[in-house]
């Protein structure tokens, strides 16, 4: 196998990342979050017309579902949200930047599994060929973002140190490192965390599918709730900052009801949980090779 093919998935991992963290400066937190739980209908669209596989009938409940649980969580963030700081343009050019990554993100992970399929890959060494070529491929990109004037404003963008806002600019982002260890201690923990998260992630592609690899990315949001519920109820009470969620009777019980409903469309996907009105393609075929003996 030409490994030069890896670039591929890293490219549009890079694109898409690029997109979505861009979008931010231009949406709330909720509308993200629910923009972003169209990855698993995204992948689905990939799965179905790149590698010509039509999805089971479990599989595709399971994709609604769990889609219907992230939008709730997020419509839940929208009822229950602070009054937004954003125009109505800036809101659709996020909406828009997101749409575009989440392309960019459904080409990625059916890429993948084709490479997958075709090949013999180990799941490690997929994930370092593909960290060496993201690496590669930014530095090359950073050589001129760093010099790019940015638009974002001053909570968008990087300062030289003349005070011109760009982009992107690497002396500030070593100086920033320097000056704060705990900065510094959690971008160490991320390298490590995101390697674990994409090590899991292609497993899950290599043994299941793209589609199942796309709701779990989608359900690791409920971790990032249990964790940010525990930060707001300890350390948020003396700081502030760090009232990450809301403490609302209502606004939880509509969170724990979608994330309940994400993680049953998890269980449908996976064949955990079998609904009594969805046809088993499997089971069906075996009776009609039966038959036709």
């Amino acid at each position: 196998m030409n490994k030069f093919l890896l670039a591929i998935p890293a490219l549009c991992d890079l694109i898409n990342s690029t997109l979505v963290y861009t979008s931010l400066n231009f949406l709330s937190s909720s509308v993200y979050q629910i923009m972003r739980g169209g990855v698993i209908l995204s992948t689905a669209v990939c799965t179905r017309f790149f590698l010509k596989e039509r999805l089971k009938s479990r599989e595709m409940w399971g994709c609604g579902i769990a889609t219907f649980g992230v939008t709730l969580v997020g419509l839940n963030s929208v009822f229950f949200a602070k009054s937004s700081e954003h125009s109505s343009g800036e809101t659709l050019l996020g909406i828009g930047l997101v749409l575009l990554g989440l392309v960019f993100n459904g080409i990625f992970y059916t890429f993948e599994q084709k490479l997958l399929r075709k090949y013999h890959l180990e799941p490690l060494e997929m994930v370092g060929y593909e960290g060496l070529f993201g690496v590669l491929i930014y530095m090359v990109l950073l050589s001129f973002i760093q010099f790019i004037p940015c638009p974002f404003g001053a909570e968008g963008c990087a300062f030289t140190s003349l005070s011109y806002p760009r982009l992107e600019y690497m002396p500030s982002y070593f100086a920033e490192l320097g000056d704060n260890g705990i900065l510094l201690a959690f971008t160490i923990i991320g390298l490590f965390t995101i390697a674990g998260f994409n090590l899991t992630g292609i497993t899950a592609t290599k043994y299941i599918n793209a589609v199942a690899r796309s709701i779990g990315d989608v359900s690791r949001t409920v971790v990032v709730w249990i964790a940010g519920l525990i930060i707001t109820v300890t350390i948020g009470v003396t700081h502030p900052n760090y009232r990450w969620e809301d403490l609302g009777v209502a606004s939880i019980v509509i969170e724990v009801i979608g994330f309940g409903v994400l993680i049953f469309g998890n269980l449908v996907n996976n064949g955990l949980v079998k609904l009594p009105f969805v046809k088993e393609e499997e089971r069906q075929a075996l009776m009609e090779s039966i038959n036709e003996m």
